[in-house]
């Protein structure tokens, strides 16, 4: 008996030794095709781990990781429930962001805003002055509806998207494969690679012509994806994966960004490997800036703040790129940011998964050029519980593009834009400002809002009926300021989504004594200066010339001589018509305070009468050349 105990305690133990050396080794082959992003064969291998009991935190999260970054949002959604109930606590708290969005995507939205609550207090990355998902919800709603969106006619029965226009060419990609690589694989999802196609759309009928494949040596047998073409029509910028892997047991190769030049014969060649990329990681997803000085793109190199980072680089004269700037906090999070597109107007437009959104890839707009930089969820019908992406559009006609994985395959969707994303954003503040003794309104008062922060968001000034208006975040608390030389300061706190009303400011006047025969010069004597090839009138000149103001209301017998001047940058004849400009600028604006005209004298001097010499081969620095473009008033008349 005890003979037979030792043979059958053996036989456990030889079998558990068996088991155990199954599960490390499938676990090892399920982390080598994770680490290389083979997520398809990555899952199959873990679920024979899960199989063999091994149903570990790590294992969970990479399995559900695996199904997600392919889409499978059921099964993603399956996994990281399984995570969930453990209870363990995570180093990775952006599994619940990815959670989160997995439900929203197959329709458990109440879940999913429990969860993205969790992810919101744990992580503590997102927007403070949004408490939680009933906010993101209700500004999306808000923004949704702007678009008018169908189909586009050549979309295939595989992958298409990335749809980029330059004049009447469309240049897009696909997996239809009419290329030698037929059959080929990509081990991250198990489907076909990609190609660049064109199709030519006709501008009468508005229909495109059959696709076909680009011309030149950009496609091979790898990936070609997201190509942006300079406005000459002789550049191009595309994704291609890498042809060098990482190692001879790496199965899959990283991304990069490569730059091809159009030849005489229409055809793509010169291939040229950019300093922005590396072996140990990609970069994709090109897009240019309007002046194409700049190239935005997408990489999770060291430093990233999440999976995917936005980043951008310098483009110098001669093709040559500067050092690579990550866009920061306010657009990469700790999730996916990618398909970056730039605007003419210098609006970014590009796909998150780490921002809120309705699931998946949702796209976000960020102004780069205004100080307010809100980001803003696009809404719906542009953004699904699917996964949209690569939105583009053309400032003037209102027309773009994006991509999206809806109707169970990814396809290009053709849209126009009816209602601008700046009246999501920002609302009309009008108010009025009045004298608190007199209550007539008050002219020439400087109306500022700030955030609660102090930094300017958008400044005016009031009009002959004491009248202004000013743009103002829907979605922030912000400070009305009225200012002006005679009355004393005054602000107003403006709550987020105020709606009520025009705003009434009563400014009271200070007690100020001139004396009857204050120095002319004194007053006169003030100067106001430019900005760079302007004519416009800065704040700091409406300071000085409210002073202007005062005075000759008090001395009504006097007329002045407004006399302008540029700096010698330019052709003499234009810095004649520029100084001119300036000179009629002043007048106007006196005009407009009640100044009348027949007291006002004004002329342009052009380059004449410099304060500093910067005539050639002398090089005057910028505050020298400041002091150059300025006004002078002089009395003509007592």
């Amino acid at each position: 008996m005890k003979y037979n105990n030792t043979i059958t305690l053996f036989a456990v133990a030889f079998f558990m030794l068996l088991g155990v050396t199954a599960q490390e080794k499938e676990l090892k082959k399920a982390n080598e095709e994770y680490e290389n992003s083979a997520y398809i064969n990555a899952a199959k291998a873990y679920l024979k781990v899960v199989k063999l009991g091994n149903e570990s935190p790590d294992v969970l999260l990479k399995l559900g990781n695996a199904y997600y970054f392919n889409a499978d949002y059921s099964k993603a959604a399956i996994w990281y429930q399984k995570l969930y109930d453990t209870k363990e606590v995570q180093d990775d708290k952006n599994y619940l962001l990815r959670y989160s969005q997995s439900l929203r995507a197959i329709g458990e939205k109440q879940k999913a805003e429990k969860i993205y609550n969790k992810f919101l207090k744990a992580s503590g990355f997102l927007d403070k002055n949004l408490k939680d998902s009933e906010d993101y919800l209700n500004i999306i709603e808000l923004n949704s509806n702007r678009f008018k969106l169908d189909s586009l006619e050549i979309n295939s029965k595989y992958m298409d998207y990335g749809a980029f226009l330059r004049n009447d060419t469309l240049y897009f990609s696909s997996a239809r494969n009419t290329r030698a690589s037929i059959g080929r694989i990509d081990a991250w999802d198990n489907e076909r690679f990609l190609d660049i196609y064109t199709a030519v759309i006709n501008p009468k009928s508005n229909h495109y012509s059959k696709p076909k494949l680009l011309k030149g040596a950009v496609n091979s047998i790898y990936h070609e994806s997201s190509a942006v073409i300079t406005k000459d029509g002789k550049t191009m910028y595309f994704t291609k994966s890498n042809n060098t892997p990482l190692d001879e047991n790496s199965k899959i190769a990283r991304l990069k960004i490569y730059r091809a030049t159009k030849g005489a014969n229409g055809r793509w060649g010169n291939i040229e490997d950019l300093t922005i990329n590396g072996d140990s990681y990609s970069t994709a997803h090109p897009a240019l800036s309007p002046n194409e000085k700049k190239l935005y793109y997408v990489s999770d190199m060291p430093g990233s703040y999440g999976e995917t980072d936005i980043y951008s680089v310098d483009i110098y004269n001669q093709g040559t790129l500067g050092k690579p700037k990550n866009l920061g906090a306010k657009i990469n999070t700790k999730g996916r940011e990618s398909f970056p597109f730039v605007t003419s107007k210098y609006e970014l437009y590009f796909s998150s998964d780490g921002h809120f959104g309705l699931g998946g890839y949702d796209v976000f707009y960020f102004d780069l050029a205004s100080k307010r930089q809100q980001l803003i969820n696009v809404g719906k019908p542009i953004n699904s519980s699917k996964d949209d992406y690569a939105f583009s559009i053309d400032n003037i006609t209102k027309k773009g593009f994006f991509s999206s994985d809806r109707s169970g395959v990814d396809n290009i969707y053709k849209f126009i834009e009816t209602i601008p994303i700046k009246d999501a954003i920002e609302y009309d503040l009008e108010g009025l400002v009045i004298d608190q003794e007199t209550k007539k309104p008050v002219v020439g008062v400087i109306v500022t809002v700030t955030d609660t922060n102090g930094k300017i968001q958008s400044t005016g000034v009031t009009d002959a009926e004491g009248k202004f208006t000013l743009k103002v975040n829907k979605y922030k608390p912000n400070i009305l300021k009225a200012e002006k030389e005679t009355y004393a300061f005054i602000d107003k706190f403006i709550p987020e989504k105020y709606n009520g009303g025009n705003i009434r400011l009563e400014v009271k006047k200070k007690k100020v004594e001139v004396k009857k025969d204050e120095d002319f010069k004194k007053v006169l004597n003030t100067k106001i200066y430019y900005d760079y090839n302007k004519a416009n009138i800065r704040k700091d000149a409406i300071v000085k010339l409210e002073k202007l103001i005062e005075f000759l209301q008090k001395q009504k017998e006097i007329s002045i001589e407004i006399k302008s001047y540029a700096d010698n940058r330019g052709r003499p004849e234009y810095n004649l018509k520029l100084s001119d400009k300036r000179t009629q600028k002043v007048i106007e604006f006196l005009e407009k305070r009640g100044i009348s005209k027949r007291r006002l004298l004004g002329k342009g001097y052009g380059e004449t009468k410099p304060i500093i010499d910067c005539q050639y081969p002398k090089k005057c620095s910028k505050q020298e050349y400041q002091l150059n473009r300025r006004t002078e008033f002089q009395i003509v008349k007592k």
